[in-house]
């Protein structure tokens, strides 16, 4: 899966469930608070599909019963 496909597959996933997308300007500042820019692919998803309400404990990528047993479906 190439970056383009993960970034459409994380869209559909979430959704509208997530806030607005950051600006360019937003994701400067938060680059340049610690002094260095972000990943691509880690800042990808924030210019792209929203500023947070993405990660692993929002949208588990297989059911809760699954994670807890350690197993995935």
């Amino acid at each position: 899966m190439d970056e383009d496909a993960l970034i459409e597959r994380l869209r559909r996933r979430v959704g509208t469930a997530v806030p607005s997308p950051v600006t360019a300007e937003r994701l400067a500042a938060a680059e340049a608070s610690p002094g260095c820019p972000l990943p691509p692919l880690f800042a990808r998803p924030y210019r792209e599909v929203g500023n947070g309400g993405f990660g692993p404990d929002r949208h588990p990528p297989w059911p809760a019963a699954a994670r807890v047993a350690g197993q995935r479906p």
